[in-house]
């Protein structure tokens, strides 16, 4: 449920929400201002604490019960609820039961975890030809996992410490990399180095902003996957990884033509085009998203996962990825790098740029990304995805087919 991705993810105190109180834990020098609203009922809590023991949720199922509990016990007889202190009691019992067989399940993959720290390190310190156990890939991607799931809460609330020797390397210039750009050049700040990521201010002004909301608003669906949970090729995919709404913006460059959405979204492709020094010849349509509260996607590439698709035998797959961000977001919803270690925050107007691909065409790894969730506000943002058709001589390949060399 979203409530327990929230609690999980931002450390929220249920005490607090029952109360009305939505306090995150991030960095102590984040000088966050607790959100207030109307405390919740006895009866608010319990039927939240129904819905999370339904769903196998058991841990907060509890505490919800607890607060349940609690202020049916306040109250005395002065409301009347339609369940009864010992009701509560015996479901928090129940609970407890199950979910005690989940703590041990729990403590098993802990105690996996640490034996698979250790012979990962024992491979890791010996001579690479050693005869390693067949069990050493399932070893090193599920201690992967969790490494990167660790890493994906931290940066969302904000609490992983990037080091200078990172950030001291990192620039702010102004962008004058053609006619257009040398007379009005657009603010370019790097947000990391190999692989580079960078944002762009200012490139989306409030009333285009505005143009792009008001056209995707009748158009907005829940936004589906091409994944389901076990990495199967499903089109169209609704499942928890993704939450939100999306839709589709066509402009004249566009790989499916379709009825054009002219002006606004035209001159958004091609300030991209200025700032990126990308073709967008071979483009997907604008897709524009709205998250509200609780709305995420989970940790993926944007890189096409299938390679039969018949469409890349003309466009090739995604090289690049633009992301726009529409909105400011008062907590949450930043755009996390587990593997670089890096949080973006949305600042309406601005625009992040990465590369997705290698030299080889091979996926880059280490441009793996998620949207944390949403707390409090809503957040709008857009992207333009960039395919490798077209730009034979905009990016050309390096001379090495080396997997950590990026296109530049």
């Amino acid at each position: 449920m979203s409530i327990s991705r929230l609690q999980r993810i931002y450390m929220l105190n249920t005490t607090d929400l029952a109360e009305g109180k939505l306090v995150a834990t991030y960095r102590q020098d984040q000088n966050i201002i607790p959100e207030m609203f109307s405390p919740m009922t006895a009866n608010d809590c319990y039927n939240l604490a129904l819905k999370l023991y339904e769903n196998g949720d058991y841990l907060y199922a509890i505490e919800w019960f607890s607060e349940s509990l609690d202020k049916l016990e306040r109250m005395g007889g002065n409301q009347t609820y339609p369940f009864t202190a010992i009701e509560i009691i015996e479901r928090i019992e129940k609970t407890i039961e199950l979910f005690e067989v989940i703590i041990g399940y729990k403590d098993f993959m802990t105690e996996l975890y640490i034996w698979i720290t250790k012979i990962y390190n024992f491979f890791n310190g010996n001579d690479k030809n050693v005869i390693r156990s067949p069990y050493y890939t399932i070893f090193d991607d599920f201690r992967d996992s969790v490494l990167l799931m660790n890493r994906y809460t931290e940066l969302c609330r904000g609490t992983t410490n990037i080091s200078l020797t990172t950030t001291s390397n990192l620039h702010c210039s102004y962008l004058k990399t053609n006619t257009f750009l040398s007379i009005a050049p657009i603010k370019m700040e790097e947000l990391h180095k190999d692989p580079d990521i960078y944002l762009f201010h200012e490139v989306l002004s409030d009333n285009e902003i505005e143009i792009l909301k008001e056209m995707a608003s009748p158009k907005l669906r829940r936004a589906t996957t091409t994944l389901d949970e076990d990495g199967t090729f499903i089109p169209y995919y609704l499942f928890d990884a993704r939450i939100g709404k999306n839709a589709w913006l066509f402009s004249s460059n566009n790989i499916i033509p379709r009825v054009i959405e002219r002006d606004t979204v035209d001159i958004v492709s091609d300030r991209t085009a200025d700032f990126t020094g990308m073709s967008m010849t071979h483009t997907e349509p604008l897709q524009v998203l709205n998250y509200g509260i609780a709305g995420h996607y989970v940790m993926h590439y944007d890189t096409e996962s299938n390679k039969d698709r018949k469409y890349l035998e003309t466009t090739g797959d995604r090289i690049a990825t633009v992301l726009f961000y529409m909105s400011d977001v008062s907590q949450g919803g930043a755009t996390v790098f587990p593997r670089l270690q890096l949080a973006v925050k949305p600042k309406k107007g601005t625009a992040i740029y990465w590369m997705n691909l290698c030299p080889s065409g091979e996926r880059d790894g280490r441009m793996l990304h998620a949207a944390c969730p949403v707390l409090f506000g809503d957040k709008w943002v857009s992207n333009s995805w960039i395919h490798e058709a077209g730009q034979e001589l905009k990016k050309p390949c390096g001379l090495l087919q080396d997997t950590s060399e990026q296109l530049t």
